[in-house]
């Protein structure tokens, strides 16, 4: 195209503009969000000076480019914009299970937090029921004290009339 007179120029830039189009719509299949893609793809162009062309490429309807990312959510790509592309993808995607992970940590949290309000709850219980058992078994040493006294008490007493002599 470059080096074509103005009247080639013309039908070289319809073929490249038809070629490119078409190429766009045999990438287009390949977006299929429901399938798990996503919503765009990528278009790679191996040479600079290609792409260059085809940023500065416009037909009737407008630019190439626009016609490739606006209509049919292709992104053409250099060789030098590729791996920032790439990248920011990259980052999107594990911004994505940081984000899935913060979620799963806080529901993590939160039934946590309902255990620890369960276990207050049975320790309050279970300290409530010592209390009572420890005063329930203070008044069972105190009944048993007492018994045991008045055990004795009765022991002494039983030994002493033994002493007495008997009556004839």
């Amino acid at each position: 195209m470059v080096e074509a007179s103005e009247e080639e120029y013309e039908k070289m830039k319809a073929e490249f503009i038809r070629n490119v189009k078409n190429h766009i719509e045999k990438i287009t299949k390949y977006i299929q969000p429901e399938r798990g893609t996503f919503d765009f793809a990528f278009m790679y162009i191996p040479s600079e000076t290609i792409f260059y062309s085809l940023l500065i490429c416009e037909d009737k309807e407008g630019s190439l480019f626009n016609y490739a990312w606006s209509k049919k959510k292709i992104l053409p790509v250099s060789p030098q914009s590729l791996f920032a592309y790439l990248r920011t993808i990259l980052l999107g995607l594990k911004g994505k299970a940081i984000e899935r992970n913060a979620s799963y940590i806080l529901k993590s949290v939160e039934g946590m937090s309902k255990t620890l309000e369960n276990l207050r709850i049975k320790f309050e219980r279970a300290a409530t029921q010592l209390k009572y058992t420890r005063t329930n078994f203070e008044e069972a040493k105190d009944y048993l004290d007492k018994f045991e006294n008045e055990f004795k008490s009765l022991a002494k007493l039983n030994v002493e009339e033994s002493q007495l002599p008997e009556d004839k």
